[in-house]
Parts: C-alpha cells; sequence; structure tokens
C-alpha cells in the first residue's frame, strides 16, 4: 500500500485542509484489485478525545526538537560542518544507531503537515530535505548518511566485502540498511505527504546508489549480508518503484528478500521462534507492498500467515509480543514476561495489518488493531509530556519508564514520533459507496468523492455510545458498515434517526443501506462487560478486560498479589469505583506473602493506557 495515497491519519485541524499540497499520482498503480482503501491524511479530523490528546503532547515535542542536531553527523560525515550538537543516547553513545532518528522526524514532521497544513512543520521539512540535497551534492554519488565511516562501509560491500555478525552488525557497523531505511521512509513522505519535489531527486539519487553498491553482489553474498535487520527496504523501494517506475527499482526490492525468513512462511510453516521480532514484520510488510505491484501470490501468502501466527500464537493481550525482543514457541507465553512488547513490533503490525484489510475487509483484522491501539499504542505514551516507552509493559511486576527528550533515541522514540502522529488514519475507509466505521473514535471526515460529511461523536471507550450524523450535499445512496466487535457484552445496538436497525453482522459489519439526507444520525449502543482472558498456556495466569480496555492490577509495592477464587467470583466480586469510569475495586480477593506471612489484600484496576507512574501488574495469578 503506497505512502503516496496517504495512509496517515489526522491530527487536530490547526490550519486550513486545503493548505496541503495533493498527493502526487504513482507512476505504477497497484495490479492487484482492492476492496477498501484508506483516506487521505488531510480527510480525518480528530476532535477531544484521548487521541487528539497524545496527539497534540506529541506535536509539542515535534517542534521543540532541533533539525540542526538531527542532520550533524549527516554534515560531519559529508566534510561540513554540523550546525548543532548531536542529540544523545542511540544517536551518539557508541554510534549505536546514529542518524535513524532523523528519518523518523521527517516522517512525522510530513505526517502533521498533511494532517493539519500547519506551515511550521513544512518548514522543517524543506528544512531537512535541502540540507540533505547539500550533504547528498557533497559526496557526488548520491550517497548519504550518518553512519560512522559510512562511505568505507558500503565500498567495502559494493567491492564483494560482506561481513555480516547475524542480527544487528555488518562490517562492524549496526543494521545499517535499517538506519538507512528510515531515511527512504522520511524522504518518501516528505514528497508524497508534504509535497517536497526536492525530496523526490534526493530519494531517486539515493535509490541509483544502493542499486550501484550491490548490482555485482552474488545471491549468496546477498544472503549473507539480509542475515543483519535491514527494516523495511523490500517495502521501501517498491513504494520508489511506484514514484519513478523504473524497473531497477523493483529489482532492488525483490533482492531485499530474505530465504531463511520468508521461505517457510510461504510454505505456512512458523519457524519464529528465537527470532528476532521486529527484524522479521518490516520484511513481510514488504513482500505485501511487492505482492501489489506485481501481483506475486506467495507474497500474499507469507503475509496473511505471518499476520495470522504473530496475532494468534505470539501475542500477548495487549496486542503485542516478544520477549526479549524474541519470538518463542508458538502459544507459550506465561513464562516469557521480560521486557515484553517491544512498541516497534506493534507499530509495524498495524502497517501490515493495512495490508490485509485493504485486500480483504474483515472486522477480525480490526478486533486486534483496536487492541493493540488502546493498550500498546495509547499506553507506550506519557500524556503530559508526549515521551514514549520502549517495551517491559507485561512485566510482573511492571512501571512505565519514558524515554528522555534528547538522550534515549532508542527505536522505538523515532516509531513513537511517527505513531502518535496517525490515530485517525484507520478509523474509516472506503469502496465505491460504502464506508466501513472500524474505530469509535470521536473524528470528523470529508469523503470528497461523494461529497459526503461524517462526524462521529463519542467519548469511547470511557462511554458505550457513538453518535454518527451523515451530511451528503443532496441525497445518495450509501452503505454504512459498522464494526461489531468481537468483545461486545450483548447484541450491538443500531438506530437510525431512532428507528431501531435489526442487521446481523457479516464478517464483523453492521451494513446500513439507504438513501442519506443531510443530518440523518445513526446511534450505535455497544454493550460490555468485565471479562477475563488467560494465557493460553496457563488458564490461572489472567489479566481483565472491560470491553476493549486491558486493566492493570495496581500495585502498592513490586509485590505482586494472587487472586483467590474462579473467574466468575473474580468477576462478581468487582465494583466500580464512583467517578473513575473504568476503575474497579474488590475487597479482600487478593492476597500477599511478606516474610512468610500470608495476608489478605484488596484489588484496584485501572485502564492499562492511563497509567503513567504507577506500579502495576497486568498479569495476576489465581489460586482456584
Amino acid at each position: 500500500m503506497s505512502r503516496l495515497i496517504a495512509l496517515f491519519g489526522a491530527v487536530p485541524l490547526l490550519f486550513s485542509l486545503t493548505a496541503c499540497e495533493t498527493a502526487p499520482a504513482p507512476e505504477v498503480e497497484r495490479v492487484v484489485p482492492v476492496q477498501a482503501e484508506p483516506f487521505e491524511l488531510s480527510d480525518v479530523r480528530l476532535l477531544d478525545g484521548p487521541f487528539r490528546h497524545a496527539m497534540e503532547a506529541n506535536a509539542r515535542y515535534l517542534l521543540e526538537l532541533e533539525p540542526d542536531r538531527f542532520l550533524a553527523w549527516f554534515r560531519k560525515e559529508a566534510g561540513l560542518e554540523p550546525k548543532g550538537e548531536v542529540y544523545g543516547g542511540w544517536e551518539s553513545e557508541g554510534y549505536i544507531l546514529s542518524g535513524h532518528s532523523l528519518g523518523h522526524y521527517l516522517s512525522a514532521v510530513s505526517k502533521h503537515y498533511r494532517a493539519t497544513g500547519d506551515p511550521r512543520f513544512k518548514e522543517r521539512v524543506d528544512y531537512i530535505v535541502e540540507e540533505l540535497a547539500l550533504v547528498q551534492a557533497q559526496h557526488g554519488d548520491g550517497f548519504i548518511a550518518a553512519i560512522p565511516d559510512g562511505r568505507d562501509l558500503f565500498r567495502d560491500i559494493r567491492r564483494g566485502d560482506v561481513r555480516p555478525r547475524p542480527g544487528f552488525q555488518l562490517n562492524d557497523a549496526n543494521v545499517p540498511w535499517y538506519n538507512l531505511d528510515k531515511l527512504w521512509v522520511g524522504l518518501i513522505d516528505a514528497y508524497g505527504l508534504a509535497g517536497n519535489r526536492q525530496a523526490r531527486d534526493v530519494l531517486v539519487e539515493l535509490t541509483d546508489w544502493a542499486y550501484a553498491t550491490t548490482r555485482n553482489l552474488t545471491d549468496d553474498q546477498w544472503q549473507e549480508m539480509l542475515s543483519v535487520e535491514f527494516g523495511g527496504m523490500n517495502h521501501t523501494l517498491a513504494d520508489v518503484y511506484a514514484i519513478t517506475g523504473d524497473p531497477r527499482h523493483l529489482e532492488l526490492a525483490n533482492k531485499f528478500y530474505h530465504n531463511a525468513v520468508l521461505d517457510p512462511l510461504a510454505e505456512q510453516r512458523d519457524e519464529l521462534a528465537g527470532m528476532h521480532a521486529n527484524t522479521q514484520i518490516p520484511k513481510v510488510r514488504g513482500v505485501a507492498r511487492i505482492y501489489e505491484l506485481t501481483g506475486e501470490e506467495r507474497y500474499r501468502t507469507i503475509a496473511t500467515f505471518f499476520w495470522d501466527r504473530v496475532v494468534n500464537y505470539h501475542s500477548y493481550v495487549n496486542g503485542g509480543h516478544s520477549h526479549r525482543e524474541r519470538f518463542g514457541p508458538p502459544g507459550q507465553l506465561s513464562d516469557r514476561l521480560t521486557q515484553t512488547t517491544e512498541t516497534c513490533n506493534t507499530f509495524n503490525m498495524q502497517w501490515l495489518t493495512r495490508f490485509l484489510f485493504s485486500w480483504e475487509p474483515s472486522g477480525h483484522l480490526m478486533d486486534w488493531y483496536e487492541r493493540a491501539l488502546f493498550n500498546h499504542i495509547l499506553a507506550s505514551q506519557h500524556p503530559e509530556t508526549g515521551m514514549v516507552k520502549y517495551k517491559g509493559y507485561l512485566d510482573m511486576p511492571a512501571r512505565k519508564g519514558f524515554s528522555h527528550p534528547t538522550d534515549s533515541w532508542w527505536c522505538c522514540v523515532g516509531s513513537g514520533m511517527e505513531i502518535h502522529t496517525s490515530y485517525g488514519e484507520d478509523v474509516y475507509y472506503r469502496s465505491a459507496d460504502s464506508l466501513f466505521v472500524n474505530l469509535f473514535m470521536a473524528t470528523e471526515l470529508d469523503w470528497a468523492e461523494r461529497n459526503v460529511r461524517i462526524r462521529q461523536e463519542t467519548d469511547f471507550p470511557l462511554a458505550t455510545s457513538s453518535r454518527i450524523t451523515v451530511s451528503p450535499r443532496r441525497p445518495a445512496e450509501l452503505s454504512l458498515l459498522i464494526r461489531e466487535p468481537a468483545w461486545w457484552g450483548g447484541p450491538m445496538q443500531v438506530s437510525v434517526n431512532g428507528e431501531p436497525h435489526q442487521v446481523p453482522a457479516s464478517n464483523g459489519y453492521v451494513e446500513i443501506r439507504r438513501t442519506f439526507s443531510d443530518g440523518d444520525v445513526v446511534e450505535v449502543e455497544i454493550p460490555r462487560e468485565l471479562r477475563i482472558e488467560s494465557m493460553p498456556d496457563n488458564p490461572d495466569r489472567i489479566a481483565f478486560f472491560h470491553g476493549p480496555v486491558l486493566l492493570n492490577v495496581i500495585l502498592d509495592n513490586d509485590h505482586v498479589p494472587e487472586l483467590m477464587g474462579s473467574n466468575d467470583q473474580l468477576l462478581a466480586s468487582l465494583e466500580p469505583v464512583p467517578g473513575q469510569p473504568l476503575h474497579f475495586r474488590a475487597e479482600g480477593i487478593g492476597r500477599i506473602q511478606e516474610n512468610g506471612v500470608w495476608t489478605t489484600t484488596d484489588i484496584y484496576l485501572m485502564p492499562h493506557y492511563q497509567v503513567v507512574e504507577e506500579r502495576y501488574s497486568v498479569y495476576i495469578d489465581a489460586i482456584r
């Protein structure tokens, strides 16, 4: 799915939507028909609620950051004087990932500009691209990087000197292709979302340099090189091919096919155990993108099989996956609760989900997406500072630790800058005269092709209802497809202008097919209830939900209590806390052992996404 058709959602509208340039048309269209498409970034505007709040916190942070500090080592490696001091953390400590954050930042400000038209973000896009063009001209052959001694590194690779340490080092540099992938994506977004034409020129020269650098590598040398994490280079280069139509760029995208990982998936074999999780997901979304451009059916098989295995056999209750950043044996999760659920993984899985939903819309796909959105993505950000969390959400016990504004720059800080600009992107999809309402989120949608505006008003998840006002310019026959979530505590109630609409859900959606007039109102009421989910390999290690919202057990110290009773007894004991939606309390159902003595204790639950400083545990053991 091309970033050129604006897959990213909206942040609060501060400036005119028409301030943004029209997204450039790709040179190469998809050959695979899709059943649903996302809206342009500028078509969706968030209204008041937790997601708008998170976007605004992220926007403030983006404006506090200094482009020249991101650009410092790009200039240094080109023999130019840096204009600012390089940021700390992974940007400078031991040269772990020097330069990777610039690409993420360029994507984030491009997305924010596309969403709002705010010229402050466009100014940053244009300045960064101009500086990168200067760096590229200084190198003289299309190369750009902040990787220390990067020219020597890639000169060796061009000669066939490929020295991988499988995992994270190639020729003594940390994940160089992964690093450059972020820069490529930033340039694609600067061009496709922010309308910077110079970014296209820089992008094409960089891609031509990569083609020339790797042209003479043998198949064996390629596979050796691909044993080191390379991000989504296949996805990125496929998008470049869509921009340019140059068959060399598609050839290069296909070269980034990692046999050891992708061949078993094509044969529907789950051999993921032990693999670094986030290294693999971008490879899969890459073949998904190439499938759209070529119709290579085995690539679709890889994407759909991988998604099913990760979501249904490797994921925890918050929708994320990984223990110490790695996959384990399928369905074996209960004893793998250390440094859990890296945020980047879920960001990439959301990206993959968009491909699958476009090919074949399904409520099942969006059920997972919603779970991950509330319980991992929204939960990853400090609501006031905009700082983000890396991993360790589900450890027993856990406490969120957030990034430093200038001295962290983990991979998940980079992803986080993008994640929190993008909440509106999958609320709605369209297909001919049908509109999919995937998420219950306060938003406004301008469906320009149909001359229809949609306004969804809801306090979800604090409330259980959503009010959708349909405003066509003139009466129009449309289908409104409203997702019936898998977690509902009773039949979803839908009415149109106050009249009940009783149609059973199909494939996870309730369809309303009618001629809509200006001001027609669809009201949705979704009963929900407290429920328990257990570990797949340990029914007594449990977690609490209310509807889609994961609840934490709040702790007084680092001792995680045990619960006493059956699931039904535990649920029956929980009482809502007055004035605190989605907070619950139960008296005397827990026990803690201290100094060899067992004492009973009360239990307090609150939403995982609301926790900031509290000690907590998501999972808790029940004694039957």
